[in-house]
């Protein structure tokens, strides 16, 4: 809205002038933050000029530079006096800085356990007009959800999405897919070790995912003492105690403490074993 006030004395090339003065112009009217441009007016000689933005004074000269960064829209007015007269003009939502999109997104499984592995993107991006999607593989898509295929995840991938408004405004988000291999081992529930050639070792069964130098398995009795540890995933449990002497049919507790192949994290264990005699 145009609005246009005049408040002058009785000669009336004062009032031309100050009707011609009170029109102004801004030579960009809306794009991203910032928004940097500046107002103009026509040059009286003798006024005085006072320009507010949303009510905050911000220059007094006939024309001023202005650098708006918080999203929405902004009223401009100006008053021009001159020898008595005076005269303002309001436009209201007149320069208007857009939004800034917030780029965001997430995705399952949030880590590769396998060398070729398929990952749904959910996006969840504030404000947008278009998507880019690098999947750090060499593979990109314009969608807005996507489910991706890659292959060789041992060292994981910098997945970036990039969205962009109608304007022009930019805004993007990398995330890191880790591998972490699949912990996958096998504890038997009972042995026996009865000297007869069969089943005489007991010792969990490792296929993947933990780091065999980072390893402690222990066995202890039914009031807690330790009978036997091993820090050797190779090695088994004969059934005897300080490797000499049997110890009695029953229900042992273990203990299975390692850590992951991939990274620092460390795992815990427990269980029982039955050895049968």
């Amino acid at each position: 809205m145009d609005s246009i006030i005049f408040l002058c004395g009785s000669e009336s090339i004062k009032i031309s002038k100050i009707s011609s003065a009170v029109s102004f112009s801004a030579d960009n009217l809306i794009a991203c933050s910032p928004l940097l441009g500046s107002l103009s007016t026509q040059a009286i000689p003798g006024a005085t000029y006072e320009w507010l933005i949303d009510g905050q004074a911000v220059g007094n000269t006939p024309t001023i530079n202005y650098n708006l960064t918080n999203p929405g829209c902004y009223d401009v007015a100006l008053q021009v006096d001159v020898s008595g007269c005076s005269g303002s003009s309001i436009l209201e939502d007149y320069l208007c800085v857009e939004a800034d999109p917030v780029a965001s997104f997430s995705f399952v499984p949030n880590e590769f356990s396998a060398a070729s592995d398929s990952v749904q993107f959910y996006n969840s991006t504030l404000g947008n007009n278009t998507y880019s999607w690098n999947f750090g593989d060499g593979y990109t898509s314009n969608q807005e959800q996507e489910d991706h295929q890659f292959n060789n995840t041992y060292q994981g991938y910098f997945v970036t999405l990039t969205v962009t408004t109608e304007l022009g405004c930019v805004d993007s988000l990398t995330q890191y897919i880790g591998f972490e291999e699949q912990v996958i081992f096998y504890v038997p529930n009972s042995f026996t070790p009865d000297q007869d050639e069969h089943n005489q070792l007991w010792k969990p069964i490792i296929t993947s995912g933990i780091d065999i130098f980072n390893f402690h398995l222990s066995v202890f009795n039914r009031w807690g003492e330790l009978i036997w540890e091993s820090f050797d995933s190779s090695t088994g449990w004969d059934g005897t105690f300080a490797e000499i002497l049997d110890v009695q049919q029953g229900i042992y507790t273990w203990v299975l403490d390692f850590q992951l192949k991939n990274n620092d994290d460390k795992k815990s264990y427990t269980g029982t074993v039955n050895l049968i005699r």
